[in-house]
This record gives C-alpha cells, structure tokens and sequence, in this order.
C-alpha cells in the first residue's frame, strides 16, 4: 500500500518496480505481491473512470513490463478488463490481446468481451469491421457466434 501511494511519477512506479523484482526474485509470495503491485499501477479502479488503451500500453511499454508480470489480463476468472475499460475502445483491447497472449490463455477474457452487456455491442462493431475471412477466422479461434 505504501509502495502504491508514494509512487506518483512513472519513474518512481518504474524505480518501485525494478526494486520489487529484485526484492521478490526468489520468493513466491513477494512475488505475488510485486505481481498485485504491477497491476494496481497498470490500470485503476473502474470507480476512478476506465483505463484509457493507449495510457496503459505506454505504461505497459516504459516500465519494460513482461509477459508473466501482466498475466493477469488474461486471467478472465479474477480479472474482468470489459469493467475497466471505455466501451469505446474495446476493440483495440481485442486487437492487443490477440496480439500480446497465447490464443489458449487470453480466450475467456476475449470472449467476455462479446457477452459482457458494457463491451458487447463494441467487440460485435469491432469484429464486423474486420475483412469478411479475418472475422470469420477469428470467430472461430475464439469460439464467437
């Protein structure tokens, strides 16, 4: 908590960082802690308004965070992104994550964008954008009707 609240400048949350992966380097449960850390510094309560993409991509990309520090984005069991983004940018959301994940890990939290009432209409908008095989091919990697 401490860590959270006096780190208010990305050189200071990246410093904070870098000091925690050292600090949690061989144990579990700091790691876990580091881990708890990176996200409350990648995106925010929804309560304080949604994360912007591009803010959390820059952050994401200047803190030199890996892909074992952001798994959480695709853990779709403790962690819904669709209640902490702007509806309007899923998606980019949808894009990155396909990008960015294993199709095996990042499926739930891709398909929770085309159920979840706050995000479904803009994944539908996003794939219907798409050229006709892309849609169709990623529809089906992903198990969209």
């Amino acid at each position: 908590y401490f860590v959270r609240k006096s780190c208010q400048t990305i050189p200071q949350k990246i410093a904070a960082i870098q000091a925690l992966r050292t600090w949690s380097r061989d144990d579990p449960e700091k790691r876990s802690k580091m881990l708890a850390y990176i996200q409350s510094q990648t995106v925010v309560d929804p309560f304080e308004g949604p994360n912007r993409f591009d803010d959390v991509i820059s952050w994401i990309d200047q803190a030199g965070l890996t892909a074992g520090e952001i798994g959480f984005f695709a853990n779709s069991g403790t962690f819904s992104l669709c209640s902490h983004i702007d509806p309007r940018e899923t998606g980019k959301w949808i894009d990155w994550l396909g990008k960015r994940f294993p199709d095996e890990e990042i499926a739930g939290q891709i398909k929770w964008f085309f159920k979840v009432p706050r995000t479904r209409e803009a994944a539908r908008s996003w794939l219907d954008s798409l050229p006709r095989e892309e849609a169709a091919a990623f529809a089906e990697r992903y198990g969209i009707e």
